[in-house]
């Protein structure tokens, strides 16, 4: 039982250092100047939880079973499944992307169970039977196949999704963010998926089953993966700490890589359940050696957050013994870090800093609201022009292609913003 506790727990602790690296990569995404012309853009029948978008329908599905039509719609899939890959090879291709890939056809059972979960039962909301996808580098090729793929195969398009890649907005399972854009091919609405590559690369193919995983383990439930051994025993949790030493006995942090992510995993595993079982100090000399390690192996890297996660777990090692100036030291630290992601947006408090600024709020409440939707349209202007320029310059495909001609991107024009 302890072995299987042990497995599971390091499931967790990959599943949160997974979450981390996608909200960092998503951050990243939203410092390129084409992110604020991202982020106003609607889709297309891209109403969150709805499910307008479905398979055609056929007379002869009043006399079958939910089985039957899903078996129907496979077979479908299947015959569908060549055009849409030749459909991504070619904007793949036109827009200088490097990979493509095909998901399986959807399985009997798999289809079911979708829309049991999502659609009271019916199978015809499942618009994912057949599927692709594709790598894009950037902001800028996604905005080119949206502008691609309506000139060139507009009235097949049924559905774009860009939620997610909005602030506003909440990820899906696990911290990932992606475009889907759902064609009508040869009658079957089949569902192709914009992966942007420093996404992609975190798990590749993997990042559907981190998805399930973080779902079907209820994930968001938890703050931090003591959560997930809350109910665990001291003497399990005793049997834990021993079997994680004993993980780690025959690679010390001295010879760690921080690209062997199981070791690293098992690390982390073992300082969280020192921490929960009050072995501060155990926990403390670890974090310092992994600290150092960090700094000296995956500096130029981007992976910052493991860096911030182990100054957390420094800060709560150091307060467990006391240690409150060293502690308060790396809340120093961190709020740095802090610091330098709001400076971007500064917050009201700033404003009112200025006595100025303070009269001119109690005078006219709204002059903040306004200048700040002022600043954002200003910033989303600014977004397209870099857009265009780009387009002319990058994308010679687009030559022929009117700009915002895609529905997506009607309603950000000059006279909106």
């Amino acid at each position: 039982r302890t072995q299987s506790s042990w497995d599971s727990y390091c499931k967790v602790i990959k599943l949160f250092q997974n979450k981390r690296r996608y909200d960092h990569a998503y951050n990243t995404l939203k410092t390129s100047p084409l992110y604020p012309y991202l982020s106003v853009m609607e889709g297309m029948d891209d109403t969150k939880g709805a499910n307008s978008t479905t398979q055609n329908y056929k007379v002869q599905y009043d006399t079958m079973s939910s089985k039957e039509i899903a078996e129907d719609q496979i077979k479908l899939a299947t015959d569908t499944l060549p055009k849409l890959v030749d459909i991504c090879k070619e904007l793949a291709g036109c827009l200088g992307a490097k990979k493509i890939g095909v998901g399986p056809v959807k399985s009997v059972s798999a289809s079911l169970d979708k829309a049991g979960r999502k659609y009271g039962g019916d199978v015809l909301c499942v618009t994912d039977y057949c599927r692709a996808f594709i790598i894009l580098e950037d902001i800028a090729a996604l905005l080119a196949l949206f502008e691609l793929l309506w000139y060139s195969l507009g009235p097949l398009i049924r559905r774009i999704k860009v939620a997610t890649l909005k602030d506003s907005n909440s990820s899906l399972f696990g911290g990932y963010r992606d475009c889907k854009i759902n064609l009508e091919v040869e009658g079957h609405v089949c569902e192709i998926q914009l992966h942007f590559s420093n996404m992609w690369n975190i798990c590749s193919v993997d990042g559907f089953q981190h998805y399930q995983n973080w779902q079907k383990c209820d994930m968001d439930s938890y703050d931090g993966p003591n959560d997930a051994i809350s109910d665990i025993g001291k003497d399990e949790i005793g049997e834990l700490v021993n079997l994680a030493e004993h993980e780690v006995s025959n690679s010390p942090p001295s010879s760690l890589n921080w690209n062997e992510e199981e070791r690293v995993v098992h690390y982390f595993a073992l300082i969280c359940l020192y921490i929960k079982s009050d072995l501060f100090h155990k926990a403390e000399s670890i974090l310092k050696q992994l600290i150092q390690l960090h700094l000296d192996t995956a500096a130029d890297q981007p992976l910052h957050h493991d860096n911030l996660f182990l100054h957390i777990l420094l800060e709560k090692a150091l307060r467990g013994q006391g240690k409150v100036t060293e502690a308060d030291k790396v809340v120093k630290y961190l709020q740095q870090f802090r610091e330098k992601e709001e400076e971007s947006a500064p917050s009201l408090w700033n404003s009112l800093t200025s006595p100025s600024s303070a009269l001119d709020m109690i005078i006219d409440p709204n002059k903040r609201r306004r200048e700040e939707e002022e600043k954002f349209n200003y910033e989303v202007r600014k977004s397209k022009d870099y857009w265009l320029q780009i387009r002319n310059t990058r994308f010679v495909c687009l030559k022929a292609v009117e700009p915002s001609s895609c529905p997506a991107m009607y309603h950000v024009s000059d006279s909106s913003y």
